[in-house]
């Protein structure tokens, strides 16, 4: 059996069952399996041997403790090197990247003034009928959740597949209008505008979502893309636009000559940086990101998370980063929720959450990064 990145997209629990089915299925089919994945740690656990490929050539291959263990190839080891850790939490992750020269990043402190409060945000939803006189049926899928981001402050959401992270963050931008609670922005309450008086502060509010082929226009160009969020929500004139573009590719480390491209043209990584830039063309103070490194390598995803907090420095945006990778959250975040079932199981500094955990589902989540 071919399971080709058959884990990508879910949470670390979900993940573990996955991969325990198939090796289920493969010891009593006596089946071989090639597993094609690009998170690593699963591939520590669960395989007998590993190839590592670069340009489409094996450049590594044995037993995959061996591998993993002592690594020969310089690839194979910036591969490692770059998977965040618990110790790697505000150094700058070794990707060797084109055009990627990141520096260690300082120690960002946010500030004690918050920036959003969501006061038991609530949304449910209404089931698709089963008959003509049956009766309906509701589902709740993020239940009178509150809490607070603080300004120039990252707060992660970790939690189980279908938990109600990224409903959660859809909300907070007024994708998805909750079904009660409030949203505060700078103390006013964000869901008490009408739609006109909401699109003047849309600009504020930005998401960055996973998948950036699915949410880049494919018959626009880059300089299209960006010169969108500018003509709506921007006074510029033509030529301050232009060079607020050719600043945004500088920052998010494309080149100009990219301006005429468009997104097909581009690899994952740099789409997910052009979805970075146009969140960032009209300096907003609040981004959600959602899973946006979740699909990508982990070199890739280095350069990205690197990205991140170079930008962070410069806008002092704060930020809701949804995933389903504790080590990615815990290296990107200053606080992390822990969501369940719709609700709030607990909320923590990023360290802290990890050593001293408070509930059993914590522990569980964690345990399958510290192990």
């Amino acid at each position: 059996m071919i399971a080709d990145e058959p884990t990508t997209a879910l949470d670390a629990s979900v993940q573990e069952d996955i991969l325990q089915l198939i090796q289920k299925l493969q010891r009593s089919s006596n089946m071989s399996v090639l597993l094609i994945t690009h998170n690593l740690p699963l591939v520590g656990e669960y395989a007998d041997r590993v190839l590592i490929m670069q340009h489409g050539h094996i450049v590594e291959a044995g037993e995959t403790k061996e591998v993993l263990s002592h690594p020969v190839n310089a690839y194979t080891k910036l591969l490692l090197s770059a998977r965040p850790t618990l110790a790697s939490k505000g150094n700058a992750l070794p990707t060797a990247e084109l055009n990627d020269i990141s520096i260690p990043s300082k120690q960002i402190n946010p500030s004690t003034e918050v920036l959003l409060h969501v006061d038991s945000l609530t949304k449910v939803y209404e089931d698709k009928k089963m008959g003509l006189w049956s009766k309906k049926q509701f589902f709740t899928a993020v239940d009178q959740i509150t809490f607070s981001i603080h300004k120039n402050e990252i707060l992660g959401v970790v939690g189980e597949s279908g938990c109600g992270k990224t409903t959660l963050g859809k909300m907070l931008i007024r994708l998805i209008e909750p079904t009660s609670g409030a949203i505060y922005l700078n103390g006013s309450d964000i869901l008490k505008l009408s739609k006109n008086e909401f699109r003047k502060m849309r600009k504020r509010m930005q998401i960055v979502f996973q998948n950036p082929y699915a949410s880049l226009n494919p018959q626009m160009t880059l300089s299209e893309i960006l010169h969108e969020p500018l003509l709506l929500h921007t006074s510029l004139n033509k030529e301050q636009k232009k060079e607020r573009m050719l600043q945004l590719i500088h920052q998010v480390k494309l080149l100009p000559e990219h301006l005429h491209r468009y997104p097909h043209q581009f690899s994952g990584g740099q789409r997910q940086r052009i979805a970075i830039a146009r969140a960032l063309a009209t300096e907003p103070e609040f981004i959600v990101f959602d899973e946006s490194v979740s699909a990508l390598d982990v070199r890739i995803q280095a350069s990205i998370l690197n990205l991140i907090n170079e930008l962070r420095e410069q806008y002092a945006f704060s930020a809701l980063f949804i995933s389903h990778d504790l080590a990615v959250v815990h290296y990107i975040s200053d606080r992390i929720m822990v969501m369940r079932k719709g609700k709030v199981e607990e909320i923590s500094d990023a360290n802290e959450l990890f050593k001293h955990p408070a509930s059993d589902y914590t522990r569980m989540l964690t345990d399958t990064v510290t192990r």
